[in-house]
């Protein structure tokens, strides 16, 4: 049976303020490109790309072929490419091993240099035990919203599977700033059947720290956290971080991540498998 490589990303979105207007064919404020390149020295490769959503059933595009030692990009902003704002994750499938890169850029509106651009190189599967928990080290609950300058992040999580993923999340607090922050720190989610689902991470209750909150329940300083989730089948976790300006619809900087695997008893981490 002839092998079959995958590659995944868990975060992706094509931000549309601008009631679909576009200039030279990309969304005014997002662009977005997958990367592909077919190492090998004489064979071409035969691709297929499934993109996964929230609410939305799976797409699958139509099969293609990647001559060798070649490049395709493909530009998820054209027209009837991808949904405007939506949320979504993708899967490359290939029958030989491809080097996997998914890169966004977000701009103001008319705006023909991006504000910030960010890249990640696609998970390569194929997905086991050891996908079923995942850590980001670096997580971050910013100050509150009200200020010239504030910062979101969202977690996002795919589940190309054929059944439902029950998520567990705890999160842990640090001394970052001196102190050692405390807070209640897990809770549990489901992610149905080939779909996705994109955390924000500032909303849910269980990262409102103690001693941040103001009266009026608006954080009042910043905090440092890690973030640690166990599946109970095989998921991909990837964690975005976008800065804000006040009274600006635009993304002004942004950074992402895929987490570090650590499920199952060949994990690295001692608390990998039943922290």
């Amino acid at each position: 049976m002839e092998r079959t490589y995958s590659y995944y990303c868990s975060e992706g979105i094509l931000f549309d303020f601008c009631q679909g207007k576009r200039l030279e064919g990309r969304l005014l404020n997002s662009a977005a490109t997958l990367s592909l390149f077919n190492p090998h020295i004489e064979k071409k490769a035969r691709v297929l790309l499934t993109f996964y959503f929230i609410d939305l059933e799976p797409v699958q595009k139509d099969p293609f072929f990647l001559e060798p030692e070649q490049l395709r990009q493909i530009h998820l902003h054209e027209p009837l490419m991808l949904l405007h704002n939506t949320h979504y994750a993708l899967k490359v499938e290939a029958d030989l091993p491809l080097v996997t890169q998914h890169t966004t850029s977000d701009f103001s509106p008319f705006a023909q240099i991006p504000n910030d651009m960010e890249t990640v190189a696609l998970y390569s599967g194929p997905l086991g035990t050891r996908e079923t928990a995942w850590y980001f080290a670096d997580t971050w609950m910013g100050s509150n919203d009200q200020r010239s300058w504030f910062e979101y992040e969202t977690l996002s999580i795919s589940n190309p599977n054929q059944e439902a993923a029950d998520i567990r999340l705890k999160f842990f607090g640090s001394h970052a700033t001196g102190e050692k922050v405390t807070f209640e720190r897990e809770t549990h989610l489901k992610i149905p059947a080939e779909r996705m689902i994109a955390v924000r991470l500032w909303e849910l209750p269980e990262t409102q720290f103690k001693g941040s909150i103001a009266s009026n329940g608006i954080h009042d300083k910043s905090a440092d956290f890690s973030t640690w989730l166990r599946s109970s089948i095989p998921v991909v976790a990837q964690k975005t971080r976008r800065a804000y300006k006040q009274f600006d619809t635009a993304i002004h900087g942004v950074w992402t991540v895929i987490g570090t695997p650590c499920g199952g008893s060949d994990s690295t981490f001692s608390g990998g498998q039943d922290a």
